[in-house]
């Protein structure tokens, strides 16, 4: 996977958090539990980077399944 394609990833994958922990948190929880869902949503946020260090050649995988095109 590229660089761009990491922080394109990252950006997506924040938003995608980010609306979830909006979502959940306009449901009213208590204070301890709004902050917990903030706090795992920064957490989150990393997994990215996480993954692609385990899974460097996930992008070259993919390519080189894709068949010659004519």
């Amino acid at each position: 996977m590229s660089v761009l394609g990491l922080v394109c990833l990252t950006f997506v994958w924040s938003a995608a958090l980010w609306v979830l922990a909006s979502a959940l948190s306009s449901l009213n929880p208590s204070p301890k539990a709004a902050q917990a869902i903030w706090r795992g949503a920064a957490a989150l946020m990393f997994a990215p980077f996480v993954a692609s260090a385990f899974m460097p050649g996930v992008g070259q995988v993919a390519v080189q399944a894709l068949p010659g095109l004519p």
